[in-house]
């Protein structure tokens, strides 16, 4: 039975995911990038409506930054964590638009 390993990067400015393919243990082909409109990566923002109608992610929440402010949203970026020492929250940069 194939398998796939998906693996994440959420980056501070870019989010990337890869995917790779196992069967027996052994990896099938190579290492696949996932496409967003054509792109390997895509902005890390989310874009969080204030009329409760959901959210958004990527390229949309940056085309959102630069669109009236009839839109109006709590952007989330800078999602930083740190490598070594205790986890904790982090601060999230907050940008009422």
């Amino acid at each position: 039975m194939a398998e796939r390993i998906v693996g994440i990067d959420f980056g501070t400015s870019t989010t990337a995911i890869r995917v790779r393919r196992y069967e027996d243990g052994k990896a099938l082909g190579d290492l696949n990038a996932v496409k967003f409109d054509g792109e390997d990566t895509i902005p890390t923002l989310i874009a969080e409506l204030l009329n409760g109608n959901g959210c958004y992610f990527g390229k949309r929440v940056e085309n959102m930054r630069h669109q009236s402010r009839q839109n109006r949203v709590i952007l989330h970026s800078s999602f930083n964590l740190p490598l070594e020492g205790p986890i904790v929250k982090p601060p999230l940069e907050v940008v009422v638009l």
